[in-house]
Order: C-alpha cells, then structure tokens, then sequence
C-alpha cells in the first residue's frame, strides 16, 4: 500500500538509527513528525533533514503550554526549512489541564497567527472532560477565524469529541485524523466517525510511540503500523485497502502542499 501517516512523534531522547528499519518492506511509506514543543520540534526538524520520506511540523502541545515562554523565533526558523509543512501539534487540552486554559488558548492563538503568517496547515489537538464542550468550542471559534480569515488549512488530530462538532468542523472544511483508537473495543463512536468522514477529507495517523491499533494495543507504536489502521478501516468500510490507502495519502499531499513533490 502506498501510505502517509500524517501524525508521529519520534522518541524523545536515544539513536534514531534504527527508525526506518521498523517500516514493513510491502508498503510504501511518507510521514509527518510533529514536535510537540521546541526541543521536540527541533527533533523532528533534524530527523526529516536526513530522510527523504519524512517531513515535519513544528509547535507546542496545549500539556506544554506554561513553559512555553512566548518566544516564537527559534518556529520561525523551523518553518522556513524545506522540510517543513505545518504547525503542530498545537490546540486544547481541558481533559487534563496540565497547563491553565488561558495560557492553552493564548498559545494555540500564537501559533495559529504563526501559521497564518507562514500559509501553513495546521494540525490541532481538542479533547475536553466527557461531560463538557467548552474546548471544542474554544477549538471551533478560533478555527473558524484562522480558516476563514487566511483561506487556511486544519485536520483535527485523533478526532474523538461527539457528531456534532464533527460536521461543525467538516462544514469548516478541516481533515480529520484517525489513529489506532478506530481499532479499540470501546471506540463506537470513532467507527462511527469514519462512516460520516467524506473520503477526500481522511487521512491517517499513528500518534505514535501512543495509540498502536489492536493487535499490538499496549504496545509502542511506530509509523510502519498506519497500514494496520488503514487495512482496518478498509475492512470495516467495506473497501479496498489499496484504494483507500491511495485516496488517503492523495488527500494528505494536498493537505500539505507536498502534490508537486510528490
């Protein structure tokens, strides 16, 4: 299958040398590597410098948002590397509040300006307490001003909030990712997701070293498991994994302007 997984976070210390090994020799494979902060992004940013499969995306997660001093130089450095094709991960995070809503939404709103700025998409991260809405409606306001105000891009990383928000954010015109959360026992309501996700707006994800589908469930996960997800969600859409696997890294391409280096 010719995959993109179009969300990954390399390990955050050790030899990445091995990394390319672990890709499965029947498949095709291009990936994304988000930073989730800047020692993060500057990882990702050098890793994809040596492969010629990888890009990057450079941000700050919502969980590392009080450290995050403000200082948006060393990101725009990054943004202008030929390797780079988006911010991210960036977005909001009211489930576990590792960082004060106030600093949340003003970092994400830095750093969707950032993007802005760049013409860059953006990958963005929205999960709330079960019982709330308030981050996706957060989410919604301050996406909605970004895509419309700058004719911008966003995919909804590991979509999980409810149907709802779902189409609010499709009729935005954002992607939405998939992870390995679509093969879980008690994930109906992401399988319930993929069946109301239009085609051309799905692209695949592993979220890893998080997240591996089931069978390697509890295990560390890695980008050569996107075709775990894809052959999955083929199955359970009643498709065709090479079509599916096609059509997804087809959207992914265009989502991140890479059509032309494709």
């Amino acid at each position: 299958m010719d995959l993109f997984d179009t969300h990954f976070h390399l390990p955050e210390s050790g030899s990445l040398d091995d990394f390319p090994a672990r890709l499965l020799p029947e498949h095709s494979y291009r990936m994304l590597a988000l930073g989730a902060s800047l020692s993060g992004s500057i990882r990702a940013c050098e890793y994809a410098s040596g492969q010629d499969n990888v890009w990057f995306a450079c941000g700050v997660h919502p969980h590392d948002a009080e450290n995050f001093d403000g200082d948006l130089e060393p990101f725009k450095n990054m943004l202008a590397n030929p390797k780079n094709c988006a911010v991210g991960e960036i977005g909001l995070d009211f489930f576990y509040d590792f960082a004060p809503r106030r600093k949340q939404i003003k970092c994400f709103e830095q750093f969707l300006q950032l993007a802005a700025e760049y013409h860059k998409p953006v990958s963005v991260h929205c999960r709330d307490q079960a019982d709330s809405i308030a981050a996706y409606e957060d989410c919604y306001a301050m996406l909605k001003n970004f895509m419309c105000k700058h004719d911008s891009k966003a995919v909804l990383h590991c979509y999980a909030g409810n149907g709802d928000f779902l189409e609010k954010f499709l009729e935005l015109g954002c992607y939405i990712g998939v992870t390995g959360m679509v093969t879980f026992p008690k994930s109906d309501n992401i399988r319930q997701h993929l069946k109301n996700i239009p085609r051309d707006r799905l692209l695949f994800e592993t979220d890893s070293p998080y997240l591996a589908p089931v069978p390697f469930r509890g295990k560390e996960n890695h980008p050569a498991l996107v075709a775990t997800v894809v052959q999955y969600a083929a199955n359970f859409l009643d498709l065709d994994p090479e079509t599916l696997a096609a059509e997804t890294t087809a959207n992914a391409l265009k989502f991140l302007d890479l059509e032309a280096r494709a």
